[in-house]
């Protein structure tokens, strides 16, 4: 899954862009490099879907909810 991460600075908030197909495993790597962003802290996020296709299992789905 391409995804990028940019802070907005009008705004301070982060947006995180998904493309492709989205797997639960990127999904979980996505989150993680925004955690790991620097510019991040604690900052507002605005994930990005519109160019993502979600492939998740029923499985993947309660794995999520829980």
């Amino acid at each position: 899954m391409p995804f990028s991460i940019r802070l907005e600075p009008d705004t301070e908030i982060l947006i995180a862009t998904c493309a492709g197909s989205l797997k639960l495993s990127d999904a979980e790597q996505g989150v993680r490099a925004v955690w790991e962003n620097p510019e991040w802290r604690g900052k507002p996020i605005l994930w990005d879907f519109r160019e993502a296709r979600l492939d998740f299992t029923t499985q993947d789905v309660r794995q999520i909810a829980q």
